[in-house]
């Protein structure tokens, strides 16, 4: 049977517009989050530039805040330098700052994963010998730190009371070990950065794990990492739009 030519005409028509819309409607369906945070550090060791951190955050429909970074940083040894990379994937509920989900995958096949419920916190280490699996109870009041996963910092402090002040012990759950432990932190002094646009507020706080790392810890009025400076390793991260002013325009703001 032969169709007629207006109803293949239409035909023709109808398909034309299917492949306008598909792509359309892919979007309309990657409406469903949004880019709610982006922001990238440098890491300097010793001084030099060694390598950079990025983060996205994505806030879902149902309010959790899928958190995402990729990093690479050179590790030197004896005699040779080698490139690391390195990515996190982490999911926090909404109004909480303890993840439900938390994961690190390395390119040298060391990985973990973490899970959490209300009650406990179920850790799997994967390293070149092996898997190991464990679970610990849940304390409400943990907060979650892997100390170099910088932007971490962001939500590990808002645990600090500011409205104390004063030398404060934050109990931590170290991912990288599935323990946790006592980091103290200490509000120290405010001090502004002076930029060509506006005037960026700074918190200042000291960072000690007894017997183990000193930091020194800058965040914004928001909590977000501006600058860190651990001691020992002599490992400096810094907001990349801010590397110049912070190296060059304020020494005033001293390391621990």
């Amino acid at each position: 049977m032969l169709i007629p030519a207006p109803i293949i005409n239409e035909m023709k028509k109808l398909l034309f517009l299917c492949f306008i819309l598909i792509p359309f409607s892919g979007n309309t369906a990657a409406q469903d989050t949004s880019a709610v945070y982006t922001q990238s550090y440098t890491i300097l060791i010793d001084g030099s530039i060694a390598g950079k951190e990025t983060v996205t955050e994505i806030i879902h429909e149902n309010g959790n805040l899928l958190c995402t970074s990729e990093h690479e940083v050179d590790i030197r040894n004896p005699g040779k330098k080698r490139r690391r990379f390195f990515s996190t994937k982490m999911v926090l509920p909404e109004g909480e700052f303890f993840p439900v989900s938390y994961s690190y995958k390395s390119d040298v096949g060391i990985s973990y994963n973490l899970s959490r419920t209300e009650t406990q916190i179920t850790s799997i280490i994967q390293r070149a010998e092996g898997s190991r699996k464990s679970t610990v109870p849940f304390n409400p009041d943990m907060v979650l730190l892997d100390p170099n996963i910088y932007h971490l910092y962001d939500y590990w402090i808002r645990k600090y009371d500011t409205g104390k002040r004063g030398l404060q012990a934050l109990e931590t759950f170290v991912p990288h070990t599935a323990v946790s432990t006592s980091i103290m932190a200490e509000a120290v002094i405010d001090s502004d950065l002076n930029l060509e646009t506006q005037t960026l507020h700074l918190r200042s706080y000291r960072v000690e794990v007894p017997d183990v790392w000193t930091a020194a810890l800058w965040v914004d009025n928001d909590n977000r990492l501006v600058r860190l400076f651990i001691s020992g390793p002599d490992i400096e991260v810094i907001r990349t739009d801010l590397l110049p002013e912070i190296i060059s325009e304020h020494p005033e703001q001293k390391r621990p």
